[in-house]
């Protein structure tokens, strides 16, 4: 028969840590604290792995005498080690900490004493500096507000008189324009009264001018050019401008020719020749239609030209006794210009004379005008 080998019923024992196999010494007995068997569910978790070796030992179920190799025992000794000193010195560190706090929570000395009164007396008058400051701030307050009120007031009352004064100053800016213009209108009428003054109310009526080379006589023209033709009723409305002006004056040297009257009846003007015997013949101061002018015949208007110049001579012979010439001297039906006469009648005349034989016969009515406004002035 061959002897089996019978397995060993020592126990196998591995490290709680690194889970290695340890090899165990048999030992003396020890006592039944010592000698418990160490439970594998204890040493090992479910999985296997070793449990941590800082817990195992801190554990109050873990055995006393667990298994744990030499290296695994020098790890945890230094490991150990470093934290006692780490947690010495935070030990000593707090006692130094609460021995600074022990020295500062002791009573105050004598002079922070007397530096916490002075705070505390400091305190107390700025407590009462603010309070009065306070008070002040509250008068300050109610003192702005009666200002406040007091310029709105103010302001309202500035508003009202602002608004009046606008009102006033547009009053006296339309009086004073009313004044300039009143003003303007007393320096316009006080000129236009002493242009009248200066004027005479035969001046503004009788306008006599020329037309080129043509007379006129409130802007009818009394004359005649071949290049320039005037219709025969123009002619005979000049002349009866003439004959009332003419008229007029005499009346106003109040002078009654001898032997003429003269009749003003506008275009239809004529002189009455004036005899002894009565009322003689009415010399025309009008071209009658179908007349040839400037032909050979005679016409009636001739022979009122004639008397029309022979009564203006008379005024002029009158004025001459008053030192009061006229340009153009009258002789019989004729008027002189620069030593030449021009005749007034047509008959055997020409245009250019005839015309300005009339210039030179207006030229006389206009002098005679001025001169007879002179002796009225004065007289």
């Amino acid at each position: 028969m061959h002897n089996h080998e019978q397995p060993s019923n020592e126990p196998r024992y591995t490290c709680l840590n690194c889970s290695g196999a340890l090899k165990v010494e048999p030992q003396t007995p020890r006592s039944s604290r010592h000698s418990r068997e160490i439970d594998p569910a204890i040493l090992t978790q479910d999985t296997g792995e070793a449990r941590n070796l800082i817990q195992i030992i801190s554990d109050s179920e873990a055995p006393q005498s667990s298994p744990i190799c030499q290296n695994c025992l020098n790890a945890l000794m230094g490991g150990m080690e470093e934290q006692y000193n780490r947690l010495s010195n935070e030990c000593n560190e707090l006692s130094r900490l609460i021995e600074g706090l022990k020295a500062c929570s002791g009573g105050p000395s004598g002079s922070a004493r007397r530096r916490i009164d002075e705070l505390r007396r400091e305190e107390a008058d700025l407590k009462q500096e603010i309070g009065k400051l306070a008070e002040d701030d509250r008068a300050a307050e109610a003192e702005l507000a009666k200002a406040k009120a007091e310029r709105d007031t103010a302001s309202q009352r500035q508003q009202l008189q602002w608004s009046k004064f606008r009102n006033a100053h547009k009053k006296l800016l339309d009086i004073d324009e009313a004044t300039r213009h009143s003003d303007a209108e007393k320096r316009y009428a006080s000129e236009q009264l002493h242009r009248l003054t200066n004027r005479s109310a035969l001046d503004l009526a009788f306008h006599i001018w020329a037309d080129g080379s043509i007379g006129t006589i409130n802007g009818f023209r009394l004359g005649r050019l071949p290049d320039e033709n005037v219709d025969p009723k123009e002619i005979n409305c000049a002349w009866g401008q003439a004959a009332l002006l003419l008229d007029v004056l005499l009346n106003r040297m109040k002078i009654q020719p001898s032997m003429y009257k003269i009749v003003c009846v506008a275009g239809y003007s004529f002189i009455r020749e004036v005899r002894p015997s009565g009322a003689g013949r009415e010399l025309p101061l009008y071209i009658s239609s179908g007349w040839r002018l400037f032909s050979g015949s005679t016409h009636g208007s001739d022979e009122g030209a004639a008397a029309f110049l022979d009564c203006l001579a008379t005024l002029a012979a009158v004025l001459q006794s008053r030192n009061k010439l006229l340009p153009h001297t009258i002789k019989k039906d004729c008027l002189l210009y620069d030593n030449h006469q021009y005749s007034v009648k047509m008959q055997f005349n020409n245009e250019e004379r005839w015309t300005k034989a009339m210039k030179c016969m207006l030229s006389n009515l206009k002098a005679a005008l001025v001169h007879v406004n002179l002796c009225h002035i004065n007289e």
